[in-house]
């Protein structure tokens, strides 16, 4: 589940830069996800006796948050990528029905082991050495969860193990076992997103090229192009870098339209303008943006496509 995929994915403009350089944001695919379109859920049971930690409730609740909320970041902006606003995912009413189904069990233990120790004080003197004992105490918490990913033609088996523990030593507060409980128990809320939020964020900036418009009214509302990108406002932004592009006809301006079509999520538009300007790391962007493309296609994910 650790295949590498870069994909690319705008949130929103943030900041206006110099030579029309602005600042969003470009998501990467860190894992190959074990979900696909439609999924079921079977409770998780929990096997051991141990009850201060209900993964079957938390994994259901995020899985809800999951997969029918925007999950990804808050729509703040018009017209945002719709990769992030949109779930590409959805609960199944009956297995039959559903492209994976999710089940597995957990197990909670927690101890303290009492360790007695034979010590011996020594000095700088030449007398026999001082025996003397030491307890040693330490306070232990693990949680183990083993999910199971059954599709048509297979199973994916993957697990969750979260250890915590603290030994008593000298000017140390051990904690107690509900302590590591509690660490045990928000730990969780993290391993789940590293399990199911396979799209990570990272910085990455785009720059507007500049184009030579000759029609004056397009010229004149070039001033406000800017505006159009720090508010977010990408379909008019695109809707212009068109009319630049039908009118100038020039490989700027089809770059800066193919920045437009990739905002909005819709890659093979972009490929298309962009091939008219030949740049490696646009390339190599386009290249992996169009991985995740595929796959959710191939997941019967149909994407939707934006046009200006």
């Amino acid at each position: 589940m650790k295949n590498i995929i870069t994909i690319a994915i705008i949130l929103l403009a943030t900041t206006i830069i110099e030579a029309q350089q602005a600042d969003y944001y470009s998501y990467k695919l860190k894992n190959t996800t074990p979900l696909k379109a439609k999924v079921y859920y079977n409770s998780l049971p929990n096997s051991s006796n141990n009850n201060d930690i209900n993964v079957d409730s938390i994994l259901y609740d995020y899985l809800k948050h999951f997969i029918n909320k925007e999950y990804l970041g808050t729509k703040k902006a018009k017209n945002s990528n719709v990769w992030l606003t949109s779930p590409l995912f959805s609960f199944a009413k009956t297995e039959s029905e559903a492209d994976v189904v999710i089940s597995g069990s957990y197990s909670l233990d927690k101890n303290t082991e009492v360790v007695e120790k034979l010590m011996f004080e020594t000095s700088s003197s030449y007398n026999s050495p001082i025996p003397y004992f030491e307890i040693e105490s330490t306070n232990k918490v693990s949680l183990n969860i083993i999910l199971n990913f059954k599709y048509s033609n297979n199973t994916l088996v993957d697990t969750i193990s979260l250890t915590f523990e603290s030994k008593r030593k000298p000017k140390y507060k051990q904690k107690t076992i509900d302590e590591l409980v509690l660490k045990c128990a928000n730990s969780l809320n993290h391993a789940l997103y590293n399990e199911f939020a396979f799209i990570e964020r990272k910085a990455h900036n785009y720059k507007f090229l500049k184009v030579k418009i000759k029609d004056k009214a397009l010229k004149e509302e070039y001033k406000s192009a800017k505006e159009l990108l720090k508010n977010g406002d990408i379909a008019n932004l695109g809707n212009f870098y068109k009319r630049v592009y039908e009118s100038a006809n020039t490989k700027e301006a089809a770059y800066c339209l193919g920045i437009c079509y990739e905002l909005i999520g819709n890659y093979p538009k972009a490929q298309e303008y962009y091939k008219q300007l030949p740049d490696f790391h646009t390339k190599t962007r386009m290249k992996n943006s169009m991985k995740l493309f595929n796959y959710l296609k191939e997941i019967d994910i149909e994407p939707q496509l934006i046009d200006f």
